[in-house]
């Protein structure tokens, strides 16, 4: 009686599951599928702006999933940007090179980073010199697990984002929701970011920002961002303005315009960076 007691009691937990959060069992079905629904993006300026996507040449399925959802939203400039395998890094030379700061990054995170993150954030520092570098006026970075929400993409007022922006988040992580620092609707301040570098825009300046401050590697993607972000406070901010000599003008959109597939049980997160 006891043995069947235990299946009795994960069929029941799977079921409770599914009652309190629905979402998380489409999404693993939906995983599995490797298919997330999306529809044609009605804003222009969103339509238009290039769009960079961070993927590894090995990640077929998260690539193939990536543009089936820019060829039905309609995107114009949708580039898949190769990746650096992290676990392929020398990281000696890295720092003899002074690309990354093995030092500075123990200091800041009580551990070095790991070749994963490493990676990663070369990919992204890669991406803002290009935009630099092609005198594109804004982007999209996106990394592959991107999961889009276009009818929130297309509900919010973007004159209401003020011009001088140098990041506008699609997806992050909160302290709270819905964010503090409202500015107009669905448009809220930086002020509670926490994480997620999985989709955001980024200004030409933005872009140049980014590019000078993201070398030598110190930080992860998202900790870089989060870092840049300015504090006014009276002590010291856990992480903004720590380990870094610029900061950025950013805005967040709630509710978001894209998912993180990996934290939303959607796909598995890709460690090899």
């Amino acid at each position: 009686m006891e043995q069947r007691r235990g299946p009795i009691r994960k069929l029941v937990s799977a079921a409770r599951a599914a009652v309190r959060r629905p979402d998380l069992v489409r999404n693993r079905i939906l995983g599995a599928l490797n298919y997330w629904p999306v529809t044609r993006l009605r804003n222009e300026r969103l339509r238009k702006v290039p769009y960079f996507c961070i993927n590894l040449e090995k990640d077929v399925q998260r690539r193939k999933l990536a543009e089936r959802q820019a060829r039905t939203m309609g995107l114009e400039d949708f580039r898949i940007f190769k990746g650096i395998v992290g676990v392929k890094l020398d990281i000696d030379q890295l720092i003899a090179d002074g690309i990354y700061d093995d030092a500075a990054a123990r200091r800041y995170h009580g551990r070095p980073l790991s070749p994963a993150e490493i990676g990663l954030s070369l990919s992204h520092a890669n991406i803002y010199k290009t935009i630099v570098e092609e005198g594109l006026d804004e982007a999209v970075i996106l990394e592959d697990d991107v999961l889009f929400q276009p009818r929130n993409l297309d509900a919010v007022d973007w004159s209401a984002i003020p011009d001088d922006f140098d990041v506008v988040f699609l997806h992050a992580q909160l302290d709270q929701k819905p964010p503090r620092g409202r500015i107009a609707d669905r448009i809220y301040s930086d002020e509670s970011y926490l994480a997620s570098t999985v989709a955001y825009l980024v200004s030409r300046k933005g872009a140049e920002k980014l590019a000078k401050g993201a070398f030598p590697v110190v930080h992860a993607a998202d900790g870089l961002v989060g870092r840049a972000m300015p504090w006014h406070g009276d002590t010291p901010h856990e992480f903004r303005q720590q380990g870094v000599n610029f900061d950025l003008k950013s805005y967040i959109l709630y509710p978001e315009g894209a998912l993180n597939g990996s934290t939303c049980h959607f796909i598995g997160s890709s460690i090899s960076f």
